[in-house]
């Protein structure tokens, strides 16, 4: 009665679903504004489709009932996969090599006492312990995995893009505007001669623009106002004056809208403008820091780890007769071939040694 749910919840098919839900989930934290910026733009009397957003639940994405559902599936799912492997993989084990097996060699040992003694040791050392050791009179029969962590490796670099995405969703959707400054890149054009500049401007700097006494502040960013898109608010301060009148530009804006609709020493147009968090309240400072990193490493670890060869090795010994045999995981792998050869070399080596 329980064979269904624990195949199903241990399918690989499964874990494909759920990571596809997941990414959805993540596309649309992506395009939708989330937590503290959702609200902000939500207040505008014209946000009539944030208000929608709203109401279906899509400016909370990775705080959502269903998503963490999702997330615990998923989770589930990955250590039910890794658990029938294994299991699966034990119960597979057997003394016997397939008569079909790709790849074997017959060796003589000079001390045929120590011959089980010496060849797992040499093979222990580069391939790890045997998985299997059974002992029949004078016959003895070793089992040797290479790369058992191999086939868990995709699940692993996938539970790590997984953890990272949820990561990056969680910072953005629990970001607090306070815990941010406006920042901004404008593109400063002279009115007098027409010289362009670049200036990447921070809330609080004061910058003089070319020959011109007068101080531009940033002061305030928006994700949207009126509708129109990103905007941040510039204070003009004039010379010996403490403030001084402000304006407002859009980065969306065509190229040379300010200096259409604003009479002024210099026009301005916004390359790029956002919030950008404090000292300490960026990523480094926060705990999905923390599982950001963990995402990224999980997914190197994966990636690293599906580089490997993976097979079976056995070692057949009877007296001084040793027998060699491999079978790799996926049929002509060179890697495989490479490997049992080198171990083949370190057995002969012991092997004949006296």
């Amino acid at each position: 009665m329980l064979n269904f749910p624990w195949r199903a919840l241990s399918s690989e098919r499964f874990a494909a679903v759920l990571v596809i839900l997941m990414s959805i989930a993540a596309g649309i934290a992506a395009v939708v504004p989330q937590g503290a910026i959702a609200v902000d733009l939500a207040r505008e009397p014209t946000a009539t489709t944030m208000h929608t957003l709203f109401a279906y639940g899509l400016t909370d994405i990775f705080g959502s009932a269903w998503v963490k559902v999702i997330a615990a599936l998923l989770l589930g799912n990955v250590a039910a996969i890794l658990v029938r492997r294994r299991y699966d993989a034990k119960a597979a084990l057997t003394e016997t090599p397939p008569r079909d097996a790709p790849l074997s060699l017959d060796l003589r040992a000079e001390r045929p006492e120590r011959a089980v003694e010496l060849v797992r040791g040499a093979l222990s050392a580069r391939v790890g312990p045997p998985r299997l050791e059974v002992a029949e009179g004078s016959k003895v029969a070793l089992v040797f995995d290479s790369g058992s962590g191999v086939a868990a490796a995709p699940l692993v670099t996938h539970l790590g893009l997984l953890v990272a995405v949820m990561a990056a969703g969680i910072e953005v959707s629990t970001m607090n505007p306070k815990d941010a400054a406006p920042a901004a890149v404008l593109l400063v054009t002279d009115s007098t001669n027409g010289t362009l500049g670049r200036f990447n401007m921070v809330a609080g700097e004061q910058f003089e623009f070319f020959q011109f006494s007068a101080k531009y502040v940033l002061r305030e960013y928006v994700r949207s106002r009126g509708n129109l898109g990103p905007a941040i608010r510039i204070e003009r301060i004039a010379r010996g004056q403490r403030e001084g009148p402000s304006f407002w530009v859009y980065e969306n804006a065509p190229k040379g809208f300010d200096q259409r609709h604003r009479a002024g020493e210099v026009f301005i147009d916004v390359e790029s403008s956002s919030l950008k968090p404090l000292p300490g309240k960026g990523l480094t400072g926060k705990p999905t820091g923390a599982l950001l990193l963990l995402g990224f490493a999980l997914v190197a670890f994966g990636a690293l780890r599906g580089q490997g060869a993976s097979g079976r090795l056995w070692v057949l010994a009877e007296g001084a007769q040793v027998k060699l045999v491999g079978e790799p995981d996926v049929e002509g792998d060179r890697d495989f071939e490479s490997r049992f050869e080198s171990w083949t070399l370190d057995a002969k080596e012991v092997l004949e040694s006296t």
